[in-house]
């Protein structure tokens, strides 16, 4: 009881109710909302109104593109009671970060990401993808290869267990060359660190070259888990279709240009099989697909047509063979209207120009040099 009193004293609640046994209008209360839209996202309720609706605070990253649902890049609204709805219990079970802690955490959270995903939540689901990507892909002891941005494309290194090199110079090279990173201890002026602790920089040093660049933050590569490639791919893939639903095509491209480069690891390191052939070029295959579809979205034409080739390339099942075929046709059409945009622009721009010079006097064309002779 003392305990108790004390932890009153200082504000806490010492017996926090459990998320089902308050109401489900409760203020503070985290609950998921079904939109006029369609649209499901994540709020908490600040007010219960008397007239059977409440006011909420949408919870996660709200959608700033403009091609968005208008009621995805609202952070408050008013909603009628009835569309408010319990989050999951499997959902909750993830709320702690410690739950993402240990083996196969991050297998689960992409079950319940997927779960999430099913029931509409794209924000939800993203962020839970993102949060399992957090923990598979950081650069701790252990991991020899990792995905790094080099001249603006994401290319597979290794991390070099051997003796730091000392010879520092400008990372250049050319693009098909893949980098091997030199690991190198870094100690903070103030605290020693911890020797299980994994080093806060690396060193790149290019396959044929004695060029090295030193210092390279480990926040600025991802970690590549040959050992769950699969998995580590899959949750990219499905991350970047729930940020396609939310109008982030362009992030949706790079989660699925991870994935490419992912599979570009596994070649470089000659790995042995994971899994069976059909699932890993089945998950190439789709990010190229997905990709080009991302693309074709921005009206990114001959890289999505790349794309196209490229998943074709790797001889898919027919049923997949299909749907590339269905996504050439598309990409034809949407080429036919992006140049029958840019016709009309033309012309619109010509009569605008033709409308503006009309209106002016001999003089005025005479000092812009388009007087007549």
């Amino acid at each position: 009881m003392q305990d108790s009193e004390g932890l009153r004293q200082r504000g806490v609640r010492p017996l926090r109710p459990a998320y089902h046994e308050t109401p489900l209008c409760s203020i503070g209360k985290t609950v998921r909302v079904h939109l006029p839209s369609g649209q499901i996202r994540r709020a908490i309720v600040e007010y219960v109104n008397e007239d059977g609706t409440v006011d909420v605070a949408f919870a996660g990253d709200s959608v700033s593109l403009a091609e968005a649902p208008k009621d995805m890049g609202a952070t408050e609204a008013t909603v009628a009671a009835d569309s408010l709805r319990p989050l999951h219990d499997e959902e909750l079970s993830l709320d702690d970060d410690k739950a993402f802690e240990g083996p196969g955490a991050a297998q689960r959270a992409k079950e319940v990401g997927n779960l999430v995903f099913k029931l509409g939540d794209m924000e939800a689901a993203a962020e839970l993808y993102a949060r399992a990507l957090k923990v598979l892909e950081r650069c701790e002891d252990g991991v020899e290869w990792v995905l790094a941005n080099r001249h603006g494309s994401l290319q597979p290194a290794r991390v070099c267990r051997g003796p730091r090199l000392r010879r520092r110079s400008r990372l250049c090279g050319h693009p098909a060359r893949i980098a091997t990173i030199c690991q190198r201890r870094w100690r903070p002026a103030v605290a020693e660190r911890s020797p299980d602790s994994a080093p806060d920089r690396i060193d790149l040093k290019f396959c044929g070259t004695d060029e090295v660049l030193q210092g390279v933050p480990l926040s600025a590569v991802l970690g590549v888990r040959l050992d769950q490639l699969l998995l580590q791919g899959s949750l990219h893939l499905n991350r970047s279709r729930a940020l396609a639903q939310l109008g982030h095509q362009a992030e949706a491209a790079q989660d699925l240009s991870i994935v490419i480069s992912l599979w570009a690891a596994h070649a470089a390191a000659g790995s042995p099989r994971i899994g069976k052939d059909e699932e890993c070029k089945e998950q190439l295959v789709k990010a190229f697909y997905l990709r080009a579809k991302t693309r074709m979205s921005r009206q990114r034409i001959e890289p999505a047509r790349s794309d196209l080739a490229a998943a074709a390339a790797l001889r898919p099942a027919e049923a997949t063979a299909t749907l590339l075929r269905q996504a050439e046709r598309e990409l034809e059409a949407v080429q036919r209207e992006k140049v029958r945009s840019n016709k009309k622009l033309a012309k619109e721009i010509a009569k605008f120009a033709d409308s503006a010079m009309s209106g002016l006097s001999e003089a005025e064309l005479a000092a812009l040099g388009a007087g007549t002779e």
